[in-house]
């Protein structure tokens, strides 16, 4: 999802395994127990994956191209958590994102923060959502999309064509959605991944 070369049809994230949240947990020292980090708090895998066979079919009018692709997925992930920062944490209202494990690695722009806003402006009446998405169908109120705080652990080596990127930006849907209460179905779903590329 990170660049003109990818499209939906590669199968970028939208079918790979792991990405289902998952509430975040953490070990007591010594103990081996395992329980709730924290409160509202998720986390998600994001796994890397391998093209065993590649094809650019065509070009998209966002610029994308729309790309045939046979993939592996690899056991190697990377691991996103995210939690509400609350009506008061941000005063700007924005998401924030801290990596670890890729150092100079920009945050600005980064695909996890693009998929929460997609989402975001998706779940929100009379919000813009980039040109090519279908209406999200509207039913019922508007959930309530407050800041988000992620955490992203990055074992997928950037740039290694292993598809990390597109990965921690599907994770990055499902935990929003997660943390916003809602419910994307499978379509609809690839359709926002598709939007981000």
């Amino acid at each position: 999802m990170s660049g003109p070369a990818r499209g939906p049809a590669s199968g970028h994230g939208a079918s790979l395994p792991g990405h289902r949240p998952r509430a975040a947990t953490s070990t007591t020292a010594g103990s081996g127990v395992r329980r709730a980090a924290a409160p509202r708090r998720w986390g998600a895998d994001a796994p890397a994956k391998i093209n065993l066979a590649l094809e650019v079919v065509g070009r998209r009018p966002d610029g994308f191209h729309e790309l045939r692709s046979v993939f592996a997925p690899l056991a190697l992930a990377d691991e996103l958590t995210v939690s509400p920062l609350g009506p008061v944490a941000v005063a700007s209202g924005e998401d924030l994102l801290a990596i670890d494990g890729a150092p100079g690695l920009e945050t600005g722009g980064n695909l996890v923060l693009r998929a929460a806003a997609l989402l975001r402006r998706d779940a929100l009446p009379g919000e813009a959502v980039p040109p090519g998405t279908p209406a999200a169908p509207r039913a019922g109120r508007a959930p309530a999309c407050g800041p988000l705080a992620f955490r992203l652990r990055k074992r997928i080596p950037v740039a290694a064509g292993l598809g990390g990127g597109s990965s921690d930006a599907l994770a990055a849907l499902d935990l929003a959605a997660a943390a916003w209460g809602m419910r994307p179905g499978a379509r609809r779903r690839r359709e926002l991944a598709a939007a981000l590329g």
